[in-house]
């Protein structure tokens, strides 16, 4: 054994902890633009199946109507025009999307 093995310098630790905190601030920002884009396509895909259910209940009733849900602390607007059928929804953080299907095309 060498008398001079005692453990880590100084100088090492902080090379080590500055070398955590780089990587962390290469990862983090990467992690929180996967979660945005993940609540994006939940919020889409509630939003079509809102959509969904609203036209099946429209297609038994037989009565065409806009009309304002809420689901999971959100709230979805379809609105029912002639020639096509919208649903208004809140994307991320303020930023609110359509979803449009018109008449005849499944578009």
């Amino acid at each position: 054994m060498f008398k001079n093995e005692k453990g880590f310098g100084t100088s090492e630790a902080l090379i080590a902890v500055s070398s955590v905190f780089m990587v962390m601030g290469l990862f983090l920002p990467m992690v929180f633009s996967v979660m945005s884009a993940l609540e994006k396509k939940e919020n889409t895909l509630t939003a079509a199946r809102v959509l969904y259910e609203h036209l099946e209940e429209e297609m038994f009733a037989g009565k065409a109507e806009s009309y304002r849900y809420q689901r999971m602390g959100k709230e979805y607007q379809v609105n029912i025009s002639e020639e096509k059928t919208c649903i208004t929804y809140e994307v991320y953080r303020g930023e609110s999307e359509n979803l449009c299907l018109k008449e005849g095309t499944g578009e």
